[in-house]
């Protein structure tokens, strides 16, 4: 039973620092692609850990509490290359041995691949966001062309919110409700929240690409963040 549980050892690290890499990436990403999936699926998850361990963590200590899920994997990190120097690598079957590093062998492939999202785990959730914008326009049918349509529509139409019969097949596609703002050339399509509490996401095609937009329908949010996604093209995100 003892050597049993010595050699899952490995397996519950890579499952668990699987998660840690993956989960922030993968909840921000489906907040904006499939928000019923980040409701069912993610968000529970986020909210049992921050009730079980961030929520003790930050009545005690403050603010570092938003780093917990890092300074717990550096922790498990640490005491999983305590455990390979000092059992792993004397394994004297090789397939164990080679089980013992593969974790730190994958781990090193993923943290490469999600340097460009940040390097700690709330960096990953935020720009998480931006990618799954990405992602929800090319199913829509590409930036190019959802700016275009964006842009046809702002020159035909004189409503604010048109009917969703002149909405035009890749706004559709891209979901949400569509606002148009003559005075400041652009078009606004708002994908709404995954939950009341949640952040609001949507895009912004601009006429005229002349930096970071600044939509009317936003001006009553004390705090604006903006992604670039393509020419004309942003990414919002208000609380």
């Amino acid at each position: 039973m003892k050597l049993k549980l010595k050699r899952s050892v490995p397996i519950l690290f890579l499952l668990y620092s699987s998660y840690y890499f993956l989960e922030p990436f993968l909840s921000g990403w489906f907040e904006i692609v499939d928000p019923s999936i980040a409701r069912m699926v993610f968000l529970p998850l986020r909210w049992m850990s921050f009730v079980l361990v961030t929520l003790p963590i930050a009545m005690v200590f403050g603010d570092v509490a938003f780093y917990t899920p890092d300074i717990l994997f550096a922790t498990v990190l640490a005491l999983y290359l305590v455990y390979y120097l000092r059992v792993g690598r004397y394994e004297i079957n090789e397939k164990h041995k080679k089980l013992a590093y593969l974790p730190l062998i994958a781990l090193s492939f993923v943290f490469i691949v999600m340097i460009p999202l940040g390097f700690t785990s709330r960096d990953r959730h935020v720009n998480s966001f931006p990618v799954g914008g990405w992602s929800r326009l090319m199913m829509a049918g590409g930036p190019s062309r959802v700016r275009e349509e964006a842009l046809q529509l702002l020159n035909s139409t004189k409503e604010e919110r048109p009917d969703w019969s002149e909405i035009p097949p890749t706004l559709k596609r891209l979901g949400g409700w569509v606002g148009v703002e003559h005075e400041n050339r652009l078009v606004i399509v708002g994908l709404g929240r995954m939950f009341n509490m949640a952040d609001e996401f949507g895009f912004v095609f601009q006429e005229e690409d002349s930096g970071e937009p600044n939509p009317a329908y936003l001006e009553r949010f004390d705090f604006q963040r903006f992604w670039k996604l393509a020419e004309g093209v942003y990414f919002y995100e208000v609380p």
